[in-house]
């Protein structure tokens, strides 16, 4: 049973509308909050999305130099980090019962490397994201390698249909 909810604020993406709307003209930015969230259950606390990697923390030209320089700027502190987020709501990583990633999008599976210990549920279709830079930053690649070589936490992979 779902005793409460927490909607968690994990920070802030400007994306070009364009990314969003394929009828919108490329150049206009719109400023997004991100969003995770907390399910206290009678099993126990169950985090939904881990937000941004800690590598756009106070790094809004993280994507300098890259295709995506001037389509998504972040727009995080380390009180947007979802360990700061979780902790001021009194809960620690080790805490988290079980994880679901809503999809492997770098702003709502970032924080996974902060949870070793627990297991992190994700659909089937995420394989096809694993690896590919529209979906994440460059050192996601490596908390996949990780993952795949038993050095971090478990991705269980379920079907969405």
């Amino acid at each position: 049973m779902i005793n409460k909810l927490h909607w968690l604020p994990v920070g802030q993406l400007d994306i070009d509308r364009s990314s969003l709307n394929h009828h919108a003209q490329p150049g206009e930015l719109v400023r997004l909050q991100i969003w995770s969230y907390l399910l206290e259950t009678d099993h126990g606390p169950i985090l939904i999305d881990t937000g941004m990697p800690d590598s756009f923390i106070d790094n809004p030209d993280y994507f300098k130099s890259t295709p995506f320089e001037g389509r998504f700027i972040p727009r995080m502190t380390a009180d947007d980090s979802i360990v700061a987020v979780l902790d001021r709501i009194g809960y620690q990583p080790d805490d988290i019962h079980a994880i679901v990633i809503s999809h492997m999008h770098m702003d709502h599976a970032g924080g996974n490397p902060h949870f070793p210990n627990t297991p992190i549920y994700v659909q089937t279709e995420a394989d096809a994201a694993i690896g590919n830079l529209e979906y994440a930053p460059p050192e996601f690649s490596q908390y996949i390698h990780n993952i795949n070589n038993d050095k971090c936490c478990s991705l269980l992979f379920f079907s969405s249909h």
